[in-house]
């Protein structure tokens, strides 16, 4: 299955970064998420394929 570049770019949502500072003032990054809220592929899964219906 091939899906449209735009479509491809929406999957990701929600980007959480866990940052720290230390005492001289650097952040450092301790953790980086990519999150796609729950149900999401569900509901993009049945769009293609109710489009690929029509």
């Amino acid at each position: 299955m091939r899906r449209h570049e735009s479509e491809i770019r929406r999957l990701g949502e929600y980007c959480g970064n866990d940052l720290v500072r230390d005492k001289d003032g650097t952040l450092y990054v301790l953790e980086d998420n990519l999150r796609v809220p729950s149900g999401v592929s569900y509901m993009i899964e049945n769009r293609v394929i109710t489009k690929s219906l029509s």
